[in-house]
C-alpha cells in the first residue's frame, strides 16, 4: 500500500519506477549480475502495466517483473523466471529488495 500522499495513481507509477531504477545494474546478493531493463509500460483505463526484464549473470536467463496499477492505486506486483523449473530464490530476492527500498519511503509492504 502507497502512503497516503501518493494516492494518485500517477504519483504511485512515478514512486515505483523511481523505486526500481535504484536497483543496480550489477545486481544484488548474487542476484541479476548482468542488468536489467524497462521493457514496457502501458496505460489502459486507468490501469498502468509495467514491465522490466531481470538478466541472469552466468546463463542469461530473463526474468520478467510485471507490476500493474489499478485506478485506485492498488499495486500488484509478480516476478517471474521464463525458463528452468527453479529460480533458487532469485525472484524472492529481487521482490523483496524493491519491497524493503518502498518499506523505507514509507509503503506498507510486506516481505515474502
Amino acid at each position: 500500500t502507497p502512503p497516503k500522499e501518493l494516492r494518485d495513481s500517477a504519483a504511485v507509477v512515478k514512486d515505483l519506477k523511481e523505486t526500481i531504477a535504484t536497483y543496480p545494474q550489477t545486481g544484488q546478493a548474487d542476484v541479476d549480475k548482468a542488468g536489467w531493463k524497462l521493457a514496457e509500460q502501458k496505460e489502459v483505463n486507468g490501469v498502468t502495466y509495467i514491465r522490466y526484464e531481470f538478466t541472469s549473470g552466468l546463463f542469461k536467463y530473463v526474468d520478467d517483473l510485471e507490476i500493474r496499477v489499478d485506478a485506485t492505486s492498488v499495486v500488484c506486483t509478480r516476478s517471474a523466471s521464463r525458463e528452468g523449473g527453479f529460480d533458487y530464490d532469485v525472484n524472492k530476492t529481487r521482490i523483496n529488495y524493491v519491497a524493503r527500498a518502498l518499506q523505507q519511503k514509507g509503503w506498507d509492504v510486506k516481505l515474502l
